[in-house]
């Protein structure tokens, strides 16, 4: 069982668990804080539904999610049920694929959407062709590549294509869990970048920050608007020019900028609003919130490590939410 609660030489210990995709940013802010707070933060990083679960069993202090949690999922949560949402970074998912000789490839969403049903299972199919003409595609099997359990990834991979595809949305839908036929599953975004490298012919969808780790190539993915934009920095950021609600819970996938990159959601980090529980201590919680102001404030430069910046306009939110916590009832 974790402790909650542990008071080190040097100050408390927080743990969490969740989502894959912002480990390399919550690592090198995790690291600086200790620096300035001598407070160690545990973080493992093993899916949004683990993270889930952990908040859930309180067995963490705050979970990483790349899918915001409802008012219906909330209400299944023990007292105090009400978690609040903080957004501490962009993640934008790449369609990435292993094409010896191919550097550059159209999807639409219509295309994905048959490739992972099972309807088209060959590169050289005349429905791809069609849309990258001047490319000499492949006549290889497509070896689809998924993620294990539930994953935010398949979440936003997903709900991109139920908002894009009525076929899928009428069939499948948005899931966390997505199993299509005939697919290889791997448990984490390191492992999808390793397999994804080393088979010929796959495909598999992964968080823009491994692009470098594994020497990806990702595809153009048409947007709303019906361009096909190739994620990047700028593009992902573009996808977040959206209103932010009170909550802060929203996606990008329907992103209304022509050049926003569509497969693009905020990773929140997670925690109860009431934070008298689990036999914690008021100066536990002080600290706490501290912690999760460091992390709206930290001076990590995103872009060095592969993430997309957030808008300011997100971070006034993040500050707002943060003096929502409670403690026995009473704002801190």
């Amino acid at each position: 069982m974790l402790q909650f609660c542990s008071l080190t030489l040097f100050g408390f210990t927080f743990s969490g668990q969740g989502a894959s995709y912002p480990y390399k940013l919550y690592q090198q802010t995790f690291k600086d804080y200790y620096k300035s707070k001598k407070t160690t933060v545990n973080y493992n990083p093993t899916s949004s539904r683990d993270g889930f679960f952990s908040i859930q069993d309180q067995r963490v202090d705050f979970a990483g999610v790349d899918l915001f949690v409802s008012d219906e999922l909330m209400e299944t949560l023990p007292s105090p049920h009400k978690l609040l949402h903080i957004p501490t970074c962009l993640s934008g998912i790449g369609m990435a694929y292993h094409l010896k000789g191919v550097s550059s490839l159209k999807l639409s969403a219509s295309l994905l959407s048959k490739i992972y049903r099972g309807k088209i299972t060959t590169w050289n199919h005349p429905d791809i062709v069609a849309v990258n003409p001047g490319i000499t595609l492949p006549d290889l099997n497509i070896v689809l590549i998924r993620r294990a359990g539930g994953s935010g990834s398949s979440f936003i991979f997903t709900q991109y294509l139920t908002i894009m595809d009525s076929i899928w949305r009428d069939t499948i839908g948005t899931t966390a869990t997505l199993q299509p036929f005939n697919s290889l599953a791997v448990d984490t975004s390191s492992s999808m970048g390793k397999m994804i490298s080393q088979v010929n012919g796959s495909i598999g969808y992964i968080g823009y920050g491994f692009k470098h780790d594994f020497s990806l190539s990702f595809a153009h993915i048409e947007n709303l608007s019906g361009n096909f934009i190739e994620p990047t920095l700028d593009s992902i950021s573009a996808s977040a020019e959206i209103e932010i609600p009170e909550d802060a819970r929203v996606f990008c996938t329907s992103t209304p900028s022509e050049y926003g990159y569509p497969l693009s959601s905020f990773s929140w980090i997670i925690f109860y609003q009431e934070q008298h529980y689990a036999k914690r201590s008021k100066a536990f919680v002080k600290q706490f919130k501290h912690f999760l102001s460091f992390m709206i404030d930290n001076s990590v430069n995103h872009s060095q490590i592969g993430y997309a910046k957030l808008p300011q306009n997100v971070k006034v939110r993040s500050k707002s939410i943060l003096e929502k916590i409670t403690y026995k009832g009473k704002p801190l």
